[in-house]
C-alpha cells in the first residue's frame, strides 16, 4: 500500500478502524483495514469515500425532501433532530446534497439505459427560482406516467431558451408526443407551435385558469366576507337585518358555481 502523504512503498498494517454510517432506519458499522507508513510514521486507510458518515440511503432521501416535498435544509435539519436524533448542521446538509446530485443521470442517459415506458402526454411548468438571491427559470417537462422527462435552469425567460428545451425533448430524447398540457404562458405556447407543431393537442392547464380568475375576481378576500356573514348569521338569527340576509344569499349564489 502506498503511503498518500510521502508515496513511500514500505508501509505495513496498523489494525483496522470501525465507521459509523447513519441512516433513516438504523446505525451500521463497518472495518476498514488501517495502515502505518515506516518512513513518515503517519497512518492512512484505504477508503472510497473519506469521512463517509452517512449512508446513501440517507443522501437520496435528503435529495428526495428538498426537491419533492420542498424543504428547506432548515425544516429538514429539524425534521432529523426531533425524529430521528440525528444532529446535522445545514451547512454539512448542503454539502451532502450536492455531493450527492452530483451522480444523478441527465435526461439523454436515462432514455438510453432505463428505457422508460412514456405514455406521451407531457405537462410542462415554468417557475421562478431564486438561487443565491438571483432569479432563475426552471423548466420541467413531465410524462403522464409521473416520469421527469426532461428539466433545464435558465438564467432568463427567453423564447429561444423555450424552443432550445422542446428541440432537446423532440430531437435527442425522440419523445413520442400525443398531447402537452401547459399553464398561461404564451412562450410556451408559442415554442410548441415553432418546434412541435400544431398537429399535436395542446390544453391549458385548468388548474392555472381558475387561479388566474380566483386572483382577478379576489376570490379569498370574498370567501372571508362570506364566513364571516354566516357567523353572523348563525350567531344573530332573529336580529339578522334584511341587507345582510340579501347579502349573503348574493355571496352564496356567487360560490355556488
Amino acid at each position: 500500500m502506498r503511503c498518500p502523504f510521502c508515496k513511500s512503498l514500505s508501509t505495513k498494517r496498523n489494525g483496522k478502524r470501525e465507521l459509523l454510517s447513519i441512516g433513516f432506519d438504523r446505525k451500521t458499522t463497518k472495518q476498514v483495514q488501517r495502515h502505518q507508513c515506516k518512513e513518515c510514521k503517519r497512518t492512512f486507510s484505504k477508503r472510497r469515500y473519506s469521512h463517509k458518515l452517512y449512508s446513501s440511503g440517507f443522501k437520496r432521501e435528503l435529495v428526495r425532501m428538498h426537491i419533492e416535498e420542498r424543504m428547506s435544509f432548515r425544516v429538514i435539519s429539524k425534521r432529523l433532530r426531533e425524529r430521528f436524533e440525528i444532529k446535522a448542521s445545514l451547512s454539512y446538509l448542503y454539502l451532502l446534497f450536492n455531493e450527492t446530485i452530483k451522480s444523478v443521470k441527465g435526461s439523454k442517459q436515462i432514455k438510453e439505459e432505463c428505457q422508460p415506458g412514456w405514455e406521451g402526454y407531457l405537462i410542462v411548468d415554468d417557475k421562478m427560482i431564486n438561487i443565491k438571491g438571483k432569479k432563475k427559470v426552471s423548466l420541467i417537462a413531465k410524462d403522464k406516467s409521473g416520469d421527469i422527462v426532461h428539466e433545464e435552469l435558465f438564467n432568463y425567460a427567453e423564447q429561444n431558451n423555450y424552443n432550445e428545451f422542446f428541440r432537446f425533448i423532440k430531437r435527442r430524447l425522440n419523445y413520442p408526443f400525443k398531447g402537452i398540457t401547459t399553464d398561461l404562458d404564451p412562450m410556451l405556447s408559442k415554442s410548441i407551435k415553432t418546434v412541435i407543431g400544431e398537429d399535436i393537442a395542446h390544453q391549458l392547464c385548468l388548474k392555472h385558469s381558475l387561479d388566474n380568475i380566483y386572483r382577478l375576481v379576489k376570490y379569498q378576500s370574498l370567501k372571508v366576507k362570506l364566513n364571516k356573514l354566516e357567523r353572523e348569521a348563525q350567531t344573530n338569527k332573529k336580529e339578522f337585518p334584511v341587507a345582510k340576509q340579501l347579502e349573503l344569499i348574493k355571496f352564496v349564489q356567487m360560490f355556488s358555481f
